[in-house]
C-alpha cells in the first residue's frame, strides 16, 4: 500500500501530530489522533509525560517549556536512544529524535530569558546534536544555529568545534538591545572560539562526541557580542592568559560577516594561529574572511592578526574605532588584504596632553613614554596639535604605562599585506606599515613606516623597485633624497637636494659629492663675488676624463697626499703672474712620497 503523511492539530496552541493514512480509496479515514488526550499542551516537557500511540511516527512540539517559547521542533520516532541531546522519551518508553537542520537554543532549554549557564548548556547540546547528525547543506552554509532578537547571556566562552553556520537577527552593527541579536559575556571572558581539530582539547571544554572535527569554514553573522569588560594588561602580553578576554578568536579559517564586537578587555577580533604552535597559539586560520565587521571600545586592538598561519585573509569594510591600541594590527607572516576599511579614535594608550599640547608615542619601547617628557625627544613623543585636553587622552605622567597605537599596523618584514582604499580619521596618530606591504588609494593619513603608498598621482617615500639584485628607492625621508640606488657590496648612490643644489652623493657623505647641479638657491660663487646661478654642473672632487681616464681637478698647489696617476692634472685655483697654470703628474704614486708633479703653462708677468 502507498502511504502519505498528514499533519493534524490537536487542541488550540497544542501539539501537531503526523500520522500515516492510506492513499487507496478503500481506506480513506486516518487513524484516530485522540490517543493523546487533547487537553495536553504540545511542549517538549509535556510530551515526555504522555503515551504516544505506536502508529504515530512524527510529532511537532509547540515549544520547549511553554507554547511559543521558540523551542517548537519536529521529532521522529526511532528504535533506540539517540547518542546526542536532541531527543526525548515519551511515557510509553519510546524514543524520539529531533529532525531539524536549523536549530535554536530554545530547542535545548536556552533563550533570551535564560541565565548564562542555561545558554551555554543549550549551545553545547545544539552543537552536539548537529555534530552527530549527517546533514545536507542548509542555505549553502551547512548545519545552522539560529538566534532570535534579544539578549542571550552566557556564563563562559562559546566554543565552536565543528563547521557551523551561526546567525542572528539584524545587521549586527549596533550595541543597542532589541534591535538585533546580542550575545552578552562576563568579565575577562572570550566570546567565541572557532577551533581546529587539534585545539579542541586545549580549552576548558572536552571533545563530547566523534562528530567534532574542527570548525574550519564556519560562518558567523548578524550578531552583536558585548563584554562586561575586565582586565586590560599593559603593556599587552599576547602570550599571558592567552585564552581570555577576546571577542572572537579564530583558530581555524572562518567567515565573520555583519558582526559587531564591543567592549572586550583585549582584542575584539583575535586571529592568531600556528600549525605547529604551542597550546595558546596552535591552529590554522589562513584564508579567513571579515566582511562588514565592526570592532569598537576594546582594550587592545580592534582586529589583531598574528602568526605563521593567518595569511591570505581578506577584510572588507572592517570598521575599527575607539580601541586602546590599533584599529587593525596585522602581524601575519605572509600578509593579508584589507579593502575599504575605516578606523577612528583608536590609540587610547599612546596619546597624551602636556603643557597645552597633544603628543603621540612613536617608539615601540614601552618604557620610553614614561621616562621621556613630551616635547623633549621627537623620536619618542611627536607633536600632534595645540589645544585643550581631550577626555580620551590624559595628561602625561611619568608613573603610567604608554603603548604605541594608531589606525593600522603591519610590522612583519616578510609580509606583503595590501591596504586598498582604506581610511583613517585624524584623531588617532599615525599608522605603522612597513615594506614590502603597500598602501593604495584611500585617505590613510600619516604612515610612520616605510611601506609604499600609492595615492592620487603621488608615490610615498621609501617605495622601491627591485631588479635582479639592483634596487631603486623612491625617496628617503629626512635627508632630501629623491632617488637612492643600491647594489650588494657597494655604498648607496643618492640623488638628493642639499645646500641649495641637486647632487649625486656616495654613501651620504659630505666629502663624496660626485656631481652637483646649481639652482637659484645655490650659494656657490666660484670666485665671482655672487652666486653662479642655475644650470651649471659642478664636480667637487674633480673628473676622470677619456677612455683611459686621467684626473682633472683644481687646487692652489701641487698635491701633498693621495694616490695619483701619470698624466693627472691639477689646475691652479689661485694663479698669479709668473706662476704656473697648473701642475701635471709625471710619475705616478703617492703625493708627498714618490709621485712627481711638474708645473706647466708659465703665466706672463
Amino acid at each position: 500500500m502507498n502511504n502519505r503523511w498528514l499533519i493534524h492539530c490537536v487542541a488550540p496552541a497544542a501539539v501537531l501530530l503526523v500520522f500515516s493514512i492510506a492513499a487507496e480509496a478503500d481506506d480513506p479515514s486516518p487513524k484516530d489522533p485522540n490517543v493523546i488526550a487533547s487537553s495536553h499542551s504540545g511542549t517538549l516537557a509535556t510530551f515526555s509525560q504522555v503515551n504516544i500511540d505506536a502508529s504515530v511516527p512524527v510529532v511537532r512540539t509547540s515549544g520547549y517549556e511553554r507554547p511559543g517559547d521558540g523551542g517548537q521542533a519536529t521529532y521522529i520516532r526511532v528504535d533506540r536512544e539517540p547518542t546526542h541531546y536532541g531527543k526525548f522519551q515519551s511515557a510509553d518508553g519510546s524514543w524520539w529524535e529531533l529532525r531539524e537542520d536549523v536549530v535554536r537554543l530554545e530547542m535545548f532549554g536556552g533563550g533570551v530569558d535564560k541565565d548564562g549557564e542555561a545558554n551555554n548548556r543549550a549551545f553545547e547540546a545544539a552543537q552536539d546534536y548537529l555534530s552527530v547528525r549527517t546533514l545536507g547543506p542548509v542555505d549553502g552554509a551547512g548545519p545552522t544555529i539560529e538566534f532570535s532578537y534579544g539578549d542571550y547571556r552566557f556564563a563562559r566562552t562559546i566554543e565552536i568545534k565543528r563547521a557551523l553556520h551561526i546567525k542572528g537577527k539584524g545587521a549586527g552593527h549596533g550595541p543597542v538591545s532589541g534591535q538585533n541579536t546580542r550575545l552578552l559575556f562576563p568579565k575577562d571572558t572570550t566570546g567565541i572560539v572557532v577551533h581546529r581539530p587539534n585545539t579542541i582539547a586545549d580549552t576548558v571544554e572536552t571533545k563530547n562526541s566523534t562528530g567534532n572535527r574542527g570548525a574550519d569554514n564556519s560562518i558567523i553573522e548578524n550578531l552583536t557580542l558585548v563584554s562586561e569588560r575586565g582586565e586590560t594588561p599593559l603593556p599587552p602580553d599576547y602570550n599571558r592568559d592567552a585564552m581570555r578576554g577576546h571577542g572572537i578568536w579564530l583558530r581555524a579559517r572562518a567567515v565573520i560577516r555583519n558582526v559587531y564586537v564591543n567592549n572586550f578587555p583585549r582584542n575584539g577580533i583575535h586571529i592568531r594561529a600556528s600549525a605547529r604552535g604551542a597550546p595558546h597559539t596552535a591552529g590554522n586560520a589562513n584564508l579567513f574572511l571579515l566582511e562588514r565587521v565592526s570592532s569598537s571600545n576594546n582594550g587592545w586592538n580592534g582586529v589583531y592578526v598574528d602568526g605563521p598561519d593567518v595569511n591570505a585573509g581578506l577584510g572588507i569594510g572592517v570598521n575599527a574605532t575607539h580601541n586602546g591600541l590599533y584599529g587593525i594590527f596585522d602581524s601575519s607572516f605572509l600578509g593579508n588584504t584589507w579593502i575599504g576599511c575605516h578606523t577612528a579614535s583608536n590609540n587610547k594608550h599612546g596619546q597624551v596632553h602636556y603643557n597645552g599640547k597633544r603628543y603621540r608615542l612613536v617608539a615601540d619601547d614601552v618604557n620610553a613614554g614614561a621616562r621621556t617628557v613630551p616635547g623633549a625627544d621627537d623620536s619618542i613623543w611627536r607633536f600632534v596639535r595645540t589645544g585643550r585636553p581631550h577626555p580620551a587622552y590624559p595628561d602625561w605622567s611619568p608613573h603610567k604605562i604608554y603603548v604605541r597605537g594608531g589606525p593600522y599596523r603591519s610590522d612583519n618584514r616578510n609580509a606583503r599585506s595590501v591596504f586598498l582604499g582604506c581610511y583613517s580619521e585624524g584623531d588617532q596618530g599615525g599608522s605603522y606599515v612597513i615594506s614590502p606591504s603597500i598602501i593604495v588609494g584611500g585617505l590613510f593619513g600619516i604612515n610612520d613606516g616605510n611601506a609604499g603608498v600609492y595615492t592620487s598621482n603621488s608615490i610615498s617615500a621609501g617605495t622601491r623597485v627591485d631588479i635582479e639584485g639592483l634596487r631603486m628607492v623612491l625617496g628617503e625621508p629626512g635627508n632630501g633624497t629623491a632617488l637612492k640606488f643600491e647594489h650588494p657590496g657597494t655604498k648607496p648612490l643618492r640623488f638628493r637636494f642639499n645646500d641649495g643644489a641637486w647632487e649625486l652623493n656616495s654613501a651620504n657623505a659630505s666629502d663624496r659629492r660626485l656631481l652637483r647641479f646649481s639652482t637659484e638657491l645655490t650659494p656657490i660663487d666660484a670666485g665671482r663675488g655672487s652666486p653662479i646661478g642655475p644650470g651649471f654642473p659642478i664636480a667637487p672632487r674633480g673628473l676622470f676624463l677619456g677612455s683611459g681616464p686621467r684626473m682633472i681637478t683644481y687646487g692652489t698647489s701641487p698635491p701633498t697626499s693621495g694616490k695619483w696617476g701619470k698624466g693627472d692634472i691639477v689646475f691652479n685655483q689661485n694663479p698669479s703672474p709668473g706662476g704656473y697654470a697648473g701642475w701635471i703628474c709625471t710619475k705616478g704614486g703617492t703625493a708627498g712620497v714618490d709621485a712627481v708633479f711638474k708645473g706647466f703653462g708659465r703665466i706672463e708677468e
